[in-house]
């Protein structure tokens, strides 16, 4: 049994013997007594259990997927992550749990080098930044790929959301690259000794 105050208000929630819930509220009288309501709550708790469900497989799947996912919002900062992304990056945890805007991320990225030598379609760092950050406002692909200062390979994938934002998946194309210059690189060979 709840310990129930003579003269707090209480509400607590119980399982029925059938697996029905009942949620129950108690108000005190001035005069002593309760006023007591009962509401049937089994739809909201079986809804809610089934989202619990939901979100722990969701979370589950974010923790295991191979790729970096990133959600941003429609304000372009980063909603949310998972540890992947943190990690193709090598940006860490504590810093994306702020909520960084993508432009703080990409001026973070190329001061450390992230875009040395790489191609831009735009004159300036400040350009650079500015389209990574807005990638769909400036124009960026939905698909590239860039080679990180480290040597591996990553290729990113921009998807708008309906509402504004985005979703930005990136996956490590190091071996499959690698894999590719070596069969044009065989290719090359074998062209050269056929014209020999």
């Amino acid at each position: 049994a709840l310990p129930i105050s003579p003269d707090k208000p209480f509400t607590f929630e119980r399982k029925r013997p059938d697996g029905s819930w009942i949620e129950v509220r108690g108000i005190p009288l001035p005069g002593g007594g309760f006023v007591r309501t009962y509401v049937d709550t089994t739809g909201r708790k079986h809804a809610e259990e089934t989202q619990a469900e939901q979100l722990a497989l969701m979370d589950q799947i974010m923790r295991n997927v191979d790729q970096g996912i990133v959600v941003i919002d429609a304000e372009d900062r980063m909603a949310g992550f998972n540890r992947r992304y943190s990690e193709l990056l090598e940006l860490p945890e504590e810093y994306l749990r702020t909520k960084p805007s993508l432009q703080q991320t990409s001026k973070l990225l190329a001061d450390r080098g992230e875009f040395q030598g790489l191609p831009t379609p735009v004159d300036s760092p400040a350009d650079w930044q500015a389209m990574l950050a807005q990638p769909v406002t400036h124009g960026l692909p939905k698909v590239y790929r860039r080679r990180r200062p480290n040597g591996t390979v990553l290729e990113f994938r921009n998807t708008a959301l309906p509402g504004g934002g985005s979703v930005r998946t990136i996956t490590d194309v190091t071996e499959r690259v690698r894999s590719e210059e070596a069969i044009r690189s065989e290719e090359h060979t074998s062209e050269l000794q056929s014209h020999s």
